[in-house]
């Protein structure tokens, strides 16, 4: 009678395991669904001079549609100093940007997108003022080039004290730290 008591105790305790299971992965989807519409995988041209030679240097990179008229929000590493800048939508259509901002103090850049459309999908910015050490994020972009991935961690500390160290001075010295797989290609994103 024991055994037939702990195994429905643990079917109830495991069912209940892959509700919150479920739970949390529609929370993840659902996250992702919202945000996703507004991503764009972003793919400047660089000028960079090496040895007395000028050379054309793709790169690759994502940011977010943040107002439906077309400015998009990445960093400034990835669309600073750009020659040129074409962006790709969710729905694939292929758009040419302008630089129309950066800071590399925060590596923040803006862009906006020449396509005239006011009807974009937007994503709207939030804060990290109440962010806390366990929170779950996403982090969504274009890592390697591949358009439109998405991965999962949680903050690891959300106010990361980093030293002025050579190129990297600022007077924003804390950063948020994730365990959210991040690659070349999602910053911006």
């Amino acid at each position: 009678m024991r055994n037939h008591v702990a195994i429905g105790m643990l079917a109830v305790l495991l069912g209940a395991c892959a509700t919150t299971g479920n739970i949390a992965e529609n929370a993840v989807i659902h996250a992702k669904n919202r945000v996703a519409p507004a991503l764009v995988h972003i793919r400047p041209v660089k000028e960079v001079f090496e040895g007395g030679k000028r050379e054309e240097v793709p790169v690759v990179g994502s940011g977010f549609i943040i107002s439906p008229d077309g400015y998009v929000v990445t960093n400034e590493h990835v669309a600073g100093q750009s020659k040129s800048v074409k962006c790709v939508l969710s729905n694939k259509e292929e758009v040419e940007a302008t630089v129309v901002g950066v800071d590399p103090d925060t590596d923040i850049g803006v862009l906006k997108l020449t396509t005239g459309r006011r009807d974009l999908p937007a994503v709207k910015l939030g804060t990290s003022h109440d962010l806390k050490a366990g929170q779950t994020v996403l982090a969504l972009g274009s890592p390697h080039g591949l358009a439109r991935s998405v991965s999962l961690g949680i903050v690891s500390v959300p106010d990361r004290y980093l030293e002025d160290r050579g190129p990297m001075v600022s007077s924003y010295n804390t950063w948020i730290q994730t365990d959210a797989a991040i690659n070349p290609g999602n910053s911006g994103g």
